[in-house]
């Protein structure tokens, strides 16, 4: 209960760490109950001279946004299912995409204020008129319908700088507004939002129809006469073409559960029927009953903000994938080619997607990486590096191969590749996606693989050994010492720290590593811990190992760096009990590459320094321990035998 004895609604009530009412709570409350206020605080205006000017609002500015306030009021609803401001309700538990939802937010109306949403209804209105006047000078649907179709994306171009998201840009030079994603698919929300004037300035109408038009033009003035071509929306699962008639088919399909479309771009679809509804009628009446686009076909998996009854599930992403590449593969022709540009840092999602390849009855011919990403911010969307796959309809007639065979027809097919990947400048941790392009390749040159008993091997049992063939590839040595001859645990914190130093990784890394190195997560954990939200290479001084004369050479290493600090004595005794001497030279191998492969300020790379410098005490150290043991036995075990001749 709040402090007004009224039932508070959304997150818990109370603060984790004291009775207290949660703020956010009492913020949803307050929203809800239509008892939120904003105020007109600041006028800002781009500047040629100092880049932004600052200044009070005037009164007649105040007065001017009170009355839009009142003549919003006042508007007609744009037709009976559709009233003035956008009523559709955002869909439970959308708080991850939508987040105005987490702060009280309802509906998409109340993404705006209301000096907004007079804006772009009177907005809507204009574009209705310009309809009306096309209609009655004669014009037909078509081009009417093109015309108030770029006048609305115009619109909503707009619409990505008018809401309680909308920012004020920080760098000078890059404009005044930023846009309302927070990342590729989450609209943001500010108590301190920015608000596009009615003027010729950034965000108006005025600035984003003449970038519309100046595109037109420029698209139209390189345009040479030929041939037309038809352009049509539909459904990727039933293709609207004859069977065997393309020469090609060519698709980004949706990255699993990366991006929400739909639900990210619900509000722009509110106000795209508003505006539309005069050339598209049809607008007003939907499949689904919240008034919002019909998500029964989108091939996308919903991970968070799951309602009630959500149905884009993996199954329904799989199902519904396989359809579309089953489609693609009917419409191509024999030596049509499919073409599939995707990317992923989820090993379990390629299996699936593979699969689902291999189930549409297509094969892999051909592939190519690019760092076509940027890196972006939607979770496991980081991704620098995508994967353009040539299918073609599987050939009859293939055989079935041997595991053992086929697994060193691809070990051979990407040592071919690596030295293109090294000329292209593709990182090593980029050559690993990149290396699953021609491991399907061989595998879809048979029928299906088999292993030593008979058993069919599962297509996406290969992507690991294609990794791990990278690391052959590239002919990693540690000092002299080839990468494969150290332990299994050492060779993997190797080659972590080669592509990744101390970076921050995706934990999908962590799985995709472990699997090309044939090591479960549990054994290499706590060399790779969490972090920042992702996985990064463990520090010396919170490792904590237990040394033995079985140990890992990673784990004697770590803890000598974790000694360092404490003197050569207790450095020699890490040694001692790791039954290692100055003369192993694997050690000492591993001990020199982090101490050059991680960045010179990082600590463990001082330590690592430290230990190499004083490795000669160390060993001395290490023979002292040693000897005093030693000692310390002979003596025991005298004493031992006088007890027994006593």
């Amino acid at each position: 209960m709040g402090p007004d004895g009224k039932k508070i609604k959304g997150k818990s009530a109370t603060c984790p760490f004291c009775a207290h009412v949660h703020p956010l709570a009492v913020h949803q409350r307050l929203a809800q109950d239509r008892l939120g206020q904003d105020a007109f605080l600041i006028v800002v205006s781009p500047d040629s001279t100092v880049g932004r000017y600052f200044r009070t609002p005037s009164d007649e500015e105040i007065a001017a946004a009170q009355k839009a306030e009142e003549v919003l009021r006042t508007e007609e609803p744009f037709s009976p299912s559709l009233p003035v401001v956008p009523q559709e309700q955002i869909p439970e538990n959308n708080g991850a995409t939508i987040r105005p939802q987490l702060y009280g937010a309802s509906t998409y109306g109340d993404l705006m204020c209301d000096r907004q949403s007079l804006y772009f209804v009177r907005l809507c209105r204009s574009i209705q008129s310009v309809d009306d006047d096309l209609r009655t000078a004669g014009i037909g649907p078509e081009y009417r319908a093109a015309l108030c179709g770029y006048a609305t994306a115009t619109l909503v171009r707009m619409l990505k700088f008018s809401t309680r998201g909308a920012k004020m840009r920080s760098t000078p030079g890059a404009g005044l507004l930023d846009h309302i994603f927070t990342n590729e698919g989450t609209v943001g929300f500010s108590y301190d939002f920015i608000e596009a004037g009615l003027s010729d300035g950034p965000g108006s109408w005025a600035a984003m129809s003449s970038s519309t038009q100046s595109t037109i033009k420029g698209l139209l003035d390189r345009c040479e006469k030929g041939k037309s071509v038809r352009v049509q929306r539909g459904s990727a699962t039933v293709l609207p073409f004859k069977s065997a008639t393309m020469s090609a088919v060519v698709t980004d399909p949706p990255y699993d559960a990366m991006v929400y479309y739909s639900d990210s771009s619900d509000f722009f679809y509110a106000w795209i029927k508003r505006a539309l509804i005069a050339t598209r009628p049809e607008l007003a009446f939907y499949a689904n009953l919240d008034g919002l686009q019909d998500k029964s076909q989108e091939i996308i998996v919903k991970e968070h903000g799951k309602a009630a009854g959500e149905h884009r599930t993996r199954a329904h992403y799989d199902r519904l994938i396989t359809e579309a590449f089953s489609e693609m593969k009917r419409v191509v022709q024999t030596d049509g080619v499919v073409t599939i540009v995707f990317g992923h840092g989820e090993p379990e999602v390629w299996q699936r997607l593979l699969k689902s390849i291999e189930q549409a009855n297509l094969v892999m011919t051909a592939s190519w990486p690019a760092n076509t990403e940027s890196g972006g911010q939607q979770g496991k969307a980081n991704i620098q590096t995508t994967l353009t796959m040539a299918c073609r309809p599987a050939p009859t007639g293939r055989k079935p191969g041997r595991k053992g065979a086929v697994e060193n027809e691809i070990k051979a097919e990407i040592k071919r590749r690596y030295p293109d990947w090294e000329r292209w400048g593709l990182a090593p941790a980029d050559m690993l996606m990149a290396a699953a392009g021609p491991a399907m390749e061989v595998v879809g040159r048979y029928s299906e693989v088999l292993d030593a008993t008979g058993e069919r091997v599962d297509i996406h049992t290969f992507l690991p050994l294609a990794r791990s063939a990278v690391q052959e590839a590239m002919a990693v040595e540690v000092d002299h010492h080839p990468l494969e001859t150290f332990d299994a645990r050492t060779r993997f914190a190797l080659w972590w720290v080669r592509l990744y130093g101390r970076q921050v990784q995706a934990k999908s890394e962590l799985r995709w590593q472990s699997l090309a190195s044939s090591l479960d997560i549990a054994d290499v954990r706590d060399l790779v811990p969490d972090s920042d939200k992702g996985v990064r290479f463990t520090y010396a001084r919170t490792f904590e190992p237990r040394v033995t004369a079985e140990s890992a050479v990673v784990d004697v290493a770590l803890a000598l760096a974790a000694a360092s600090d404490e003197g050569i004595a207790r450095m020699g005794e890490v040694l001692a009990r790791s039954g290692r001497d100055a003369d192993d030279a694997y050690l000492w191998a591993a001990v020199k590459f982090f101490a050059d492969r991680l960045p010179s300020s990082d600590p463990d790379a001082i330590a690592f320094t430290r230990v190499l410098r004083t490795r000669e005490g160390i060993a001395t150290a290490a023979d002292a321990v040693v000897f005093e043991a030693e000692t310390k036995s002979r003596t025991q075990q005298i004493d031992e035998n006088q007890l027994r001749l006593l």
